[in-house]
Order: C-alpha cells, then sequence, then structure tokens
C-alpha cells in the first residue's frame, strides 16, 4: 500500500503538529520539573534547619534533665536535713524547733474592757447630800462634741466636796 503525496503530506503535517505541541508539553513538563526542583531544594534546607534546631534543642535538653536531676537530689537531702531532730539524730534538743504558741489571731489582742462587761460608774449622791439643783441645757455633748437629743434620761453632773473634781454620769 502506497501512498500517494497528499496522503505522505497530510500526515508529515499532523506528525509535525503533534511534534510541536509534543515540544510544547514537553517545554511545560521541563518547566514544572524546575519549579518542583525549586521547591524540593527549599524544602531540603528547611528540613536540615529544622534538623540542625532539633539537635541543639535535644542538647539543651538533656542539659536540663541533668540540672533538675542534681536539684532534686540537692532537695531530697535538704528535706532529709531539715526533718532530723533530737529524737532520729544526735542532734542536741536545744536545736529542736519549737512550735510557735500563739496564732497570728492572738498576737494582735486588743486593749481595753472586753464586749459585755459592766462598765464602773461612781455612786450617785443622796437627796439630802445634794446641796443645790441646776437645770442646765446642754447644746453639745461634752465627751464627743456631738449634738445631744432628750431620751428621756438626765445628765447627771456630780461633784466630789473631797477632791473638787467634776463627775459625769453619762447617759443622755
Amino acid at each position: 500500500m502506497k501512498l500517494s503525496y497528499e496522503e505522505l503530506e497530510a500526515k508529515f503535517v499532523a506528525n509535525r503538529k503533534f511534534l510541536v505541541k509534543s515540544q510544547g508539553d514537553l517545554e511545560q513538563s521541563r518547566e514544572s520539573q524546575r519549579q518542583t526542583q525549586k521547591i524540593l531544594d527549599r524544602t531540603l534546607r528547611i528540613l536540615q534547619e529544622t534538623q540542625k534546631n532539633l539537635k541543639e534543642t535535644q542538647g539543651a535538653l538533656k542539659n536540663t534533665q541533668k540540672a533538675l536531676e542534681q536539684a532534686l537530689k540537692k532537695i531530697s537531702k535538704l528535706e532529709e536535713k531539715c526533718n532530723l531532730n533530737s529524737k532520729n539524730s544526735s542532734k542536741p534538743p536545744s536545736s529542736d524547733q519549737k512550735p510557735s504558741g500563739k496564732s497570728p489571731k492572738q498576737k494582735f489582742k486588743k486593749n481595753g474592757a472586753k464586749p459585755g462587761r459592766c462598765g464602773y460608774f461612781w455612786p450617785t449622791f443622796t437627796q439630802g447630800e445634794v446641796d443645790q439643783f441646776i437645770d442646765v441645757e446642754v447644746q453639745k455633748c461634752p465627751t464627743c462634741k456631738g449634738s445631744v437629743k432628750f431620751a428621756g434620761k438626765e445628765l447627771i453632773h456630780q461633784s466630789s466636796r473631797d477632791t473638787g473634781k467634776t463627775l459625769q454620769g453619762h447617759p443622755i
């Protein structure tokens, strides 16, 4: 089977188109390969840096673990030392720590009379002992300087004849 010139030319043109298209595809494939290689190279550099950082971190972790072990040993020795007293070692009893006798609340005790305690007042004079009665209107309390309201009780001032001092009985 012999092909005619036109058929051969048509096949040649088709093959040439296919070849041109294949060359374009090949060029695209090579470009894609170059980009993939760049990505691979970048990924390899990142992987190498990560491995280097990992080795450094592992070294630092080993150092930290050693320091932690030493600290734990030191702590256990100090705890053993703290737990020693005259009963379980050759230390004298005077070196034992005494528990504090007072709690912090007992230290700060308020001064003065305790709540509920009855107060002491001078006894009032009898009617026979009183020389004179003076009505006095009180504007302010002599003790606290507050305003005075009549509450149904008298303010009683007593004067001691022996000392001359003025004594106050205070409910107002």
